[in-house]
């Protein structure tokens, strides 16, 4: 029996255009996930115990994000890697 836990999944987002850090941070934290400022990037997890599709629930709210960004205009590129 395997009694090992699924790591704590986080991603760390840099976006092209570094003042939108704040506002991608809150949209986190709105999302009930935890979410801060690292230098140039956000790091976002999910609080409690880790489960197997935070990866994917972290990357579908970004993609969420970026597409209520772009419905308003706005261009945004986000790079995205394992924190």
């Amino acid at each position: 029996m395997n009694d090992q836990q699924p790591r704590r999944t986080e991603l760390r987002i840099e976006l092209g255009d570094p003042g939108r850090l704040g506002e991608l941070c809150d949209f986190f934290a709105s999302v009930q996930a935890v979410a801060r400022i690292d230098g140039n990037a956000v790091v976002v997890s999910l609080p409690g115990r880790p489960g197997a599709a935070d990866d994917r629930h972290l990357r579908a709210y970004l993609r969420t994000w970026l597409a209520l960004a772009e419905a308003r205009g706005d261009q945004l590129r986000a790079k995205v890697s394992g924190a």
